[in-house]
């Protein structure tokens, strides 16, 4: 893989911010994008129009089935990069971007069905939001991306398992559906929380925190 492009320096020999043009030239750069798990996420951004098409259908067993490919490919696109060598900070952007996307389209078609979920759907909007000010933020302070930690996974996975629940189960009560909202947003708010402490942490070290 490329190298992280360096920090600048001043005069006094302090760390500049990369600047938004070396943040993206870096990211964006030949050998960061053409990889085959960054391939493999962007094959799962291109399910999201398939799934959302599904469930407008009513087709919920044919949903489940690409949402199972879609987890499929989530699991090996990692254990791909990691077995030839294939992590590029751009791929750590764009998996959880397609987790992300896939998550919140997933949201706003089945909250069609039951509108609590319009909630649970704002409170990701926020998180992934505030992540994504956080990830540029990293990659300006240090050349290099924020990977993903436990928390951010479990809430991810908790979430995914909710809407599954919910495709099997169309005909849910509502109170069901509220105790899934109210534990998804309890998982999401403590990846908030504790990504908000690597980023603080972060800035005060200069280097990347793994939790």
């Amino acid at each position: 893989m490329k190298e992280r492009p360096k920090e600048n320096k001043t005069a006094a020999g302090k760390k500049d911010r990369l600047t938004f043009r070396e943040c993206a030239d870096h990211m964006f750069a030949r050998d960061q994008l053409m990889t085959i798990p960054n391939l493999m996420s962007v094959f799962r951004l291109m399910l999201i129009p398939v799934m959302v098409r599904l469930i407008d259908l009513g087709m919920y067993r044919w949903v489940l089935a690409v949402m199972i490919i879609s987890w499929t490919t989530d699991i090996l696109d990692g254990v791909v990069a990691r077995r030839f060598d294939q992590m590029s900070d751009f791929g750590k952007f764009l998996d959880p971007l397609a987790d992300k996307l896939t998550q919140l389209f997933l949201l706003i078609a089945l909250a069609r069905i039951h509108p609590v979920l319009y909630y649970l759907m704002v409170l990701l909007v926020i998180k992934e939001f505030t992540q994504l000010y956080f990830g540029y933020m990293q990659l300006s302070r240090t050349g290099g991306a924020m990977s993903s930690e436990w928390y951010g996974k479990l809430s991810t996975v908790a979430l995914s398992v909710s809407m599954a629940i919910i495709v099997l189960m169309p005909g849910l009560g509502t109170d069901a559906v509220i105790a899934i909202v109210i534990v998804c947003s309890a998982l999401l708010l403590l990846s908030l929380v504790l990504y908000t402490r690597r980023f603080i942490i972060s800035g005060r070290t200069g280097k990347l925190p793994h939790d």
